[in-house]
């Protein structure tokens, strides 16, 4: 896993971002599309990986 730091000299304006209702519905979609798109990965790799569906598909 990668590693890092995050270096301030302690100087620099805060940013003035606000966690407002559209960005939570946006981080909540995203993370939702994450989940089903890795979850569809798994699946899909599991079936690929199987002997009887390599058995069925093989001509």
């Amino acid at each position: 896993m990668a590693g890092g730091f995050i270096a301030s000299s302690g100087d620099s304006p805060a940013f003035p971002g606000k966690m407002t209702l559209y960005v939570f519905i946006c981080v909540i979609i995203a993370a939702f599309g994450g989940l089903i798109f890795g979850y569809d990965i798994g699946i899909s790799g599991t079936i690929l990986l199987s002997v009887n569906f390599i058995k069925i598909c093989s001509f």
